[in-house]
């Protein structure tokens, strides 16, 4: 009896003492945080010499709980004893965080990076392990280019295709900046046939921005004259390469300019609406000179015989442009009828032709 009592004691100390603590540490075990460093990078990733460059470490929570307290990531470049400490905040569950440093480094060479994740061990977890990332990157010689702006003037350019003599031309000046860097406050000159126009003062320019300026002049004679256009006059920004900073351009003004209205085109869609069906009229003006026009003017459409015009109004057009009016209509009564437009009715525009202006056709309602 005592044998039996015994051995059914010593059984269950076992099993109190031996089974039951190692549950409890299991269960201990994976209610810890798991601190992981996922990722550890730099950008750009071949920084030079002279650019400050970021360095970037993810860390995530692969636990099952979550940290309570701050703690800090360290981040050792090239062999330095002394980190980069950046605070690691709490992490819940499956949470994530980057963390960020903008560094130089003036030498160039190949420099080993190596973050560690809670370095102190502060945080109680399930490994501690998978804490630190390493990985190897280079520093590159700064090239000049890099580091300086670069001032690249356009051609100067003309708003209309035909320039007239006493007419306004408005010349557009752009500078753009190519470079890598801001440039500081520069001027860029203008000449037409050699004789100074103006001189503009520019702001200073982002790398891949560009600046303009519009510049208005009358030229009273005819004849051929070439613009020109001069970034960072008098040279006084450092740039990358000096030899962009100007350009020309030939052009020629004409003399007796004056627009030429043409009413080119002139018809209805479908071609033989039916009674009631709303179809639509359409009519298309072109000035065929070599002057804008001044002004706001109309285009007249009568249609049916009707004595009162649909008027469409047009304000200055220049030379090569066109301009389409259309008006939606509906005709109950079947039959023949004549549609006539007409540009400019009343004459108010000087025109080299007179008589292209008009146009009309017949068309039937069925």
């Amino acid at each position: 009896m005592y044998k039996k009592l015994i051995i059914f004691l010593f059984i269950y100390s076992f099993i109190i003492f031996t089974f039951l603590p190692c549950q409890t540490v299991v269960a201990a075990v994976e209610d810890r945080p798991d601190l992981k460093v996922t990722n550890f990078w730099i950008w750009p990733k071949d920084p030079t010499s002279r650019e400050y460059f970021d360095i970037s470490v993810r860390v995530r929570n692969l636990g099952k709980s979550a940290t309570v307290n701050n703690t800090v990531v360290h981040m050792y470049i090239g062999g330095s004893m002394t980190p980069h400490s950046l605070i690691l905040p709490p992490l819940k569950v499956s949470g994530k965080i980057t963390l960020k440093k903008k560094i130089l480094i003036a030498t160039p060479g190949k420099y080993l990076a190596r973050s560690v994740a809670d370095p102190e061990n502060k945080i109680n977890e399930i490994d501690e392990n998978n804490n630190t990332k390493q990985f190897t990157f280079r520093i590159r010689e700064a090239d000049n280019k890099e580091f300086l702006p670069d001032l690249y003037v356009y051609t100067p350019s003309f708003k209309s295709k035909n320039i007239c003599n006493n007419s306004p031309i408005e010349f557009r000046v752009s500078v753009k900046n190519i470079g890598a860097v801001t440039s500081p406050p520069s001027k860029t000159f203008f000449l037409i046939g050699g004789v100074a126009q103006a001189t503009f003062e520019f702001p200073p320019i982002d790398p891949g921005k560009t600046n303009t300026e519009i510049y208005t002049k009358f030229l009273q004679s005819a004849g051929n004259y070439t613009a020109t256009a001069y970034a960072d006059f008098g040279n006084k920004i450092k740039e990358y390469d000096e030899g962009n900073n100007e350009k020309s351009k030939n052009f020629t003004v004409l003399a007796n300019c004056i627009p030429d209205l043409v009413l080119s085109n002139f018809w209805i869609w479908p071609k033989e609406p039916k009674r009631g069906e709303e179809f639509t009229i359409s009519v298309r003006i072109y000035n065929i000179g070599n002057k804008t026009t001044v002004g706001n003017r109309q285009v007249h459409v009568f249609v049916g015989g009707s004595a009162t015009p649909y008027t469409f109004n047009f304000g200055p057009l220049e030379p090569g442009r066109k301009l389409e009016f259309r008006k939606k209509l509906t005709f109950n009564t079947p039959g023949k009828y004549l549609a006539r437009a007409i540009v400019d009715p009343f004459n108010k525009v000087p025109e080299s032709d007179e008589n292209n202006n008009k146009k009309q056709f017949n068309f039937r309602v069925n």
